[in-house]
């Protein structure tokens, strides 16, 4: 099963990337969580080619506030990619999984 997942404390205007996943046939869907303390953005990002991301979902974040991630998967690869506030991280919880 493709997933993604950080716990990475991410200093202020900082990003984190996770690796790209391919697609499988079966799967139609990313479900996830994230967390921050500090407010964000976790943006989806969809490739036909795993070098051009041109499709992206952002799921913006409040502090302290969990936020749910339900995206369609349509390209043949995905990624997260989470952009940081202004402000240091206390804490940083992200997962998501491909499904069916």
């Amino acid at each position: 099963m493709a997933s993604a997942a950080s716990t990475a404390i991410l200093d202020r205007d900082g990003e984190w990337t996770s690796e790209s996943q391919a697609v499988e046939a079966h799967h139609t869907k990313l479900r996830g969580i994230v967390f921050s303390d500090q407010a964000g953005t976790l943006n989806v990002e969809q490739s036909l080619d795993d070098e051009n991301w041109d499709l992206a979902t952002a799921v913006a974040v409040e502090a302290r506030k969990g936020a749910a991630v339900d995206v369609a998967l349509l390209g043949r690869f995905w990624r997260l990619r989470y952009v940081n506030s202004s402000t240091r991280q206390g804490a940083f919880r992200v997962a998501a999984a491909a499904k069916p």
